[in-house]
């Protein structure tokens, strides 16, 4: 196509916001944005993010033994 979907991809990149919020997160998926529904976007996100925090801590138990 010439470069066109570059090119776009570039302006939809500038123009559509970021969702920042549990709430814009769950209307992007087409979800209501309830109590429920924000609550459980919110443990999720903390359960991947004490997933991520393990992973650092065997790393760097790993680095330290090496």
């Amino acid at each position: 196509m010439g470069g066109f979907g570059l090119i776009a991809y570039v302006i939809l990149w500038a123009l559509v916001p970021e969702a920042v919020t549990s709430a814009d997160k769950l209307s992007m998926r087409g979800e209501p944005a309830t109590i429920e529904n924000i609550a459980k976007m919110v443990e999720k996100e903390l359960t991947e993010f004490g997933h991520k925090i393990n992973e650092w801590g065997n790393d760097l138990n790993g680095k330290k033994k090496a």
